[in-house]
C-alpha cells in the first residue's frame, strides 16, 4: 500500500484532493523513509519495554504488557463472541428467512463486528498473549510509519513527522489491544485508495472497498462512512466506466444494508446507555430540555443543544475529566493531544479537502448521537494533529504579523 505514495501526485485545482499539491513524488524506500521506518518500530517496542518495566496499568488497574491478557474496555464483550466472529454474520439472513421480524431482530441479543473476535480466537490471545501484542506493535509502526510519509508528502517537518510516530494514544493503543488498530489500518486503506484512484483506477477503487467492508467487519460506527465512499465515487466517476461504477454503487449499498440489519441492535444499545454519560455533570436529557429556561425557548433549545455539541467534540478530542483514578501524567498528555486535535476538528472543515471533511463528519456523526470518547477519532486522529499543528503555526504567525506592524 506504501508505494502508492510514489504514484500519485496530486493537484489542487484538478483533481481537489489536497489542499496542499504534492510537487514531488515521496520515496518509500531512500535511506530517509527507512530511518522512519526504525524510527517508528523502536519507538513501539521501547514503549513495550518502558511499559514493562513501570508496570503501566489501565485505568481500571489492569497491568499493560505484551506478555499479560489486558481486558480493556470492551473486551469481555468480544472475548464472549470470540468462538463465533463470522458465523454471527449469517444471523440476519437466517432470522429474516425464517419470517420474524424487525422488532424482534431489535430484541435479539448485541454482535459485535466478527473481526476483532477472530484475531483473538485465531491468535489465541487469553492462553498466548505475545503473538497477538506482537502483530499489534508491528501493525501498530507500519501504520504510523504510513502516516508519517503523508506528513512528508504534505512537506511537515522532521519534527512534525516524529511528533507523530511518538503521539501518546497511539502509542497506548499499540499495545492494549481493541478494535481502534484495526479501525485505523482499514482506514488508512481506505483513504490511499480515495487518493489513489484517479492515477489507478481499479487499484485505488479495489483499496478504498476492502478498507470500507472492513471497517464495517469492525465497528457499528463504520456504517457512517457510506456517504464517504459514495462521494469518492462520484468524484471520480469520469475514471470509471458506467457498468463499473454502477456495479460497484450496487455491491456498496447491499453490504451497507446488510450491516445496517446487523447493527441495528447493538446502536440502539449504544444509543440508550449514551444517556446515562454526563457532560461536565449534566446529562444530554437535562441539555435537550434546556439549561436556560429564562431565555425564549427556541434560543434555550438553540443554545442548549449547541453546548451539548461543543461539550461532546471537546470530550472527544481528550480534554475531558477523567472517568477513574488516573495518573496525573496520563491525564496530562491526553489533555496536550486534545489541544492540536481540538482545533485541528474545526481547521479540518476550514482548510481539508472534499475527502477529509466526509471523513471527519463520518467519524463526528456517531459521536454526537451516542458517547464521545477519544479513542473512537484514533483513525482519523493524524489527520486531526496534522491540522491542528497548521492552525496554531497559522495562529502564531498572524499573531506575530499584526504585533509586529
Amino acid at each position: 500500500m506504501l508505494n502508492l505514495f510514489n504514484k500519485i501526485r496530486i493537484q489542487i485545482h484538478n483533481q481537489n484532493l489536497s489542499f496542499i499539491d504534492m510537487k514531488e513524488m515521496v520515496p518509500v524506500f531512500d535511506f530517509y523513509a527507512k530511518c522512519l521506518l526504525v524510527v517508528a518500530v523502536l519507538s513501539r517496542m521501547l514503549f513495550a519495554a518502558l511499559a514493562v518495566m513501570i508496570t503501566l496499568k489501565t485505568e481500571n488497574g489492569f497491568l499493560v504488557s505484551p506478555f499479560v491478557e489486558i481486558p480493556f474496555g470492551d473486551y469481555g464483550f468480544y472475548l464472549k463472541h470470540m468462538s463465533e466472529h463470522f458465523a454471527s454474520l449469517k444471523e440476519p439472513f437466517l432470522f429474516f428467512y425464517q419470517g420474524d421480524s424487525f422488532d424482534a431482530w431489535l430484541e435479539r441479543p448485541l454482535a459485535p463486528g466478527p473481526l476483532f473476535p477472530w484475531l483473538l480466537n485465531i491468535l489465541s490471545y487469553p492462553k498466548q498473549p505475545l503473538a497477538l501484542a506482537s502483530v499489534y506493535l508491528i501493525a501498530s509502526a507500519l501504520l504510523v510509519f504510513g502516516w508519517a510519509l503523508y506528513y512528508r508528502a504534505q512537506e511537515v517537518s522532521l519534527w512534525g513527522q516524529l511528533a507523530l510516530i511518538a503521539f501518546p494514544l497511539l502509542l497506548w493503543y499499540s499495545l492494549v489491544l481493541s478494535t481502534e488498530l484495526p479501525m485505523s489500518i482499514a482506514l488508512f486503506m481506505f483513504f490511499c485508495g480515495a487518493l489513489a484512484i484517479p492515477r489507478r483506477p481499479f487499484g485505488g477503487i479495489s483499496c478504498a472497498l476492502i478498507g470500507f467492508i472492513l471497517m464495517l467487519l469492525i465497528r457499528p460506527n463504520s456504517l457512517s462512512l457510506f456517504p464517504a465512499i459514495l462521494t469518492v465515487l462520484f468524484l471520480n466517476r469520469k475514471v470509471m466506466s458506467k457498468w463499473c461504477a454502477l456495479a460497484v454503487v450496487t455491491l456498496t449499498t447491499f453490504i451497507f444494508a446488510y450491516f445496517v440489519v446487523y447493527y441495528a441492535p447493538y446502536f440502539l444499545m449504544v444509543q440508550k446507555s449514551s444517556l446515562v454519560i454526563s457532560y461536565w455533570g449534566l446529562f444530554p436529557q437535562q441539555y435537550s430540555e434546556g439549561l436556560f429556561p429564562n431565555l425564549l425557548p427556541i434560543l434555550d433549545q438553540i443554545i442548549s443543544n449547541g453546548a451539548l455539541i461543543i461539550s461532546k467534540l471537546i470530550y472527544a478530542s481528550g480534554l475531558r475529566p477523567s472517568y477513574s483514578d488516573v495518573p496525573a501524567i496520563f491525564v496530562f498528555m491526553r489533555g496536550m493531544g486534545g489541544m492540536l486535535i481540538l482545533p485541528g476538528i474545526f481547521y479540518c472543515f476550514y482548510r481539508g479537502s472534499w475527502l477529509e471533511r466526509v471523513l471527519l463528519l463520518g467519524f463526528l456523526f456517531p459521536l454526537l448521537i451516542t458517547v464521545a470518547q477519544e479513542r473512537y477519532l484514533l483513525p482519523i486522529a493524524p489527520l486531526l494533529l496534522l491540522y491542528g499543528a497548521i492552525f496554531w503555526k497559522d495562529l502564531y504567525l498572524s499573531a506575530r504579523k499584526h504585533f509586529c506592524l
